[in-house]
């Protein structure tokens, strides 16, 4: 399936999901949406190392294509309204550039949310939601939005919010022979 064929399948569903949310799951009117990005490895092909190029420090041909990914999330229906996706590094493609491909998917009636801690309480709510009817979601909807807004990032009061100070990330040892070295019969 080719990239765009699977994007207009994914952002016109999740689209008509965030509109038809009922009027119960909105906050004080608005639809609210997340932003989020991420990154993930893709397969190690020609045409994905020339798109996609692995980071520089990694030796050519010992690593796999980088991806740098930013979605926007409907709150109310945990649909993907649209993303984005662009190489790892160089020009252009942060969270921020790509975010600003998706701005024009907003609409008047939607209020977005870019707070970790927003998106933590979302994950963490995601299994209790799934179980629920449309009626016993909608009577969470607003208890859950006041959450939301009602965190404090910087004090960390629970667990879950992110820190003020990241943690030095863990040195993972780069691959410094081919692939086929590392497999095992």
């Amino acid at each position: 399936m080719q990239l765009s064929h699977l994007k207009e399948a994914v952002t016109a569903s999740g689209q008509v999901l965030h509109k038809q949310a009922p009027k119960s799951w909105l906050w004080n009117g608005y639809r609210v949406m997340l932003v989020d990005g991420t990154t993930f490895l893709m397969p190690d092909t020609d045409s994905n190392q020339k798109t996609y190029p692995q980071q520089s420090a990694q030796k050519p041909g010992l690593g796999f294509p980088i991806v740098r990914m930013v979605g926007l999330l409907s709150l109310a229906t945990g649909s993907c309204i649209d993303y984005a996706i662009g190489p790892y590094q160089g020009k252009r493609t942060g969270e921020t550039s790509l975010f600003s491909r998706l701005i024009q998917s907003l609409g008047k009636q939607d209020l977005l949310l870019s707070f970790m801690a927003a998106v933590q309480l979302m994950r963490n709510m995601t299994s209790l939601c799934i179980t629920m009817t449309g009626s016993a979601l909608g009577k969470l909807m607003p208890a859950l939005l006041m959450a939301i807004t009602q965190t404090e990032v910087g004090k960390r009061k629970r667990p879950n919010q992110p820190r003020v100070i990241k943690r030095i990330p863990k040195a993972y040892s780069l691959m410094v022979k081919r692939r086929e070295k590392y497999a095992t019969s």
